[in-house]
C-alpha cells in the first residue's frame, strides 16, 4: 500500500477544522430564487465543524460552540435539530474519518513492517500521539462514525492484525477518558455495549491466529482483551461509585 499523501492537518481534528473553515467560500444569498435551498452561511458551517468535537472536554455543550461561532445557544440548538444541518455534520464526519482511517491503518502496518528500526519507532510514537488526540479531541459524531467503520472492519477481517488491536484501544479509551463528566455518564453504557461486540470479534480473531500458528498475533490480541476487560470492569464500578457519591444511586 502506497503512503497516503497527507499532512498532519488531514488527520488531526483541530487542524482539520481550521483548514476547512479557512477555505470555506460562503455563497451570497442574494439572487437565490424563492423556494430553492439557501446556501449555508459561514458561522453555521463553522458550527457544523465544531459539532464534530461536541461532547469532548473542550466542547462539553452547545454554549461553547455558540460562543466560538459568535451566535446564540438557542440558534445552535435550533440548527442541531435541522435535517440539513445534521446531514452536513454527518458528511463532514465521514469526510474526515475516511482520510483518518486510511492514514492510521497505513501507519500501523508500516510500524509493524519496520518493527526493529528507527522508522518503526517513529511510527509507533506517532500512533501513540494520534490515539491520545482521538481520546481527548473527538466528539460524539466522530466517535459514532468511528464505531460504524470499526464494526465493518471487524466483520470483514479474516486475520488478526495490529491495526485492529490499536483501533479497539482507541474505543476503550473513550469509555472513560475522552468525555466531559456529564456526557461520560450518559453514554458509557452504549460505548460498553459497542466495545463488547468488538471484544467478541477479537476473541474470534485470537482463535484464528492460534489456528494459523500466529503465536505473536494471538498473544497481542489476548493481551489487549485482558486490558480491555479489566478497564471495562474498573470503569463500571468507578461510575457506580461516582453516582453514589452524588446521591443518584444507593451506596
Amino acid at each position: 500500500m502506497d503512503k497516503p499523501k497527507l499532512d498532519f492537518s488531514d488527520i488531526e481534528i483541530r487542524a482539520w477544522i481550521k483548514e476547512k473553515l479557512t477555505h470555506y467560500q460562503e455563497t451570497p444569498r442574494a439572487g437565490v430564487p424563492r423556494g430553492e435551498e439557501l446556501p449555508i452561511p459561514r458561522h453555521k458551517y463553522h458550527a457544523a465543524l465544531l459539532m464534530l468535537r461536541y461532547g469532548s472536554k473542550d466542547y462539553p455543550n452547545l454554549l461553547r460552540i455558540a460562543k466560538e461561532t459568535k451566535t446564540t445557544y438557542t440558534l445552535v440548538g435550533k440548527w442541531r435539530n435541522e435535517r440539513k444541518f445534521q446531514k452536513l455534520v454527518h458528511n463532514l464526519a465521514e469526510e474526515f474519518l475516511a482520510t483518518w482511517f486510511e492514514f492510521f491503518i497505513y501507519l500501523s502496518n508500516a510500524a509493524d513492517a519496520h518493527s526493529d528500526t528507527k522508522e518503526g519507532d517513529s511510527d509507533r510514537k506517532l500512533i501513540d500521539n494520534i490515539q491520545y488526540l482521538c481520546r481527548f479531541t473527538w466528539g460524539e459524531p466522530l466517535q459514532a462514525g468511528f464505531y460504524q467503520r470499526m464494526m465493518g472492519i471487524m466483520e470483514k477481517a479474516d486475520q488478526a492484525s495490529t491495526s485492529q488491536v490499536r483501533l479497539v484501544q482507541i474505543m476503550e479509551g473513550w469509555i472513560w477518558s475522552g468525555l466531559s463528566a456529564k456526557r461520560k455518564n450518559s453514554t458509557i453504557d452504549l460505548k460498553k455495549q459497542l466495545l463488547q461486540v468488538c471484544f467478541e470479534r477479537l476473541k474470534a480473531l485470537a482463535v484464528k491466529a492460534v489456528e494459523d500458528s500466529d503465536k505473536e498475533g494471538a498473544s497481542r490480541i489476548i493481551e489487549t482483551m485482558r486490558q480491555t476487560a479489566a478497564n471495562l470492569s474498573d470503569n463500571y464500578w468507578e461510575l457506580v461509585r461516582s453516582k453514589a457519591v452524588r446521591g443518584k444511586v444507593g451506596a
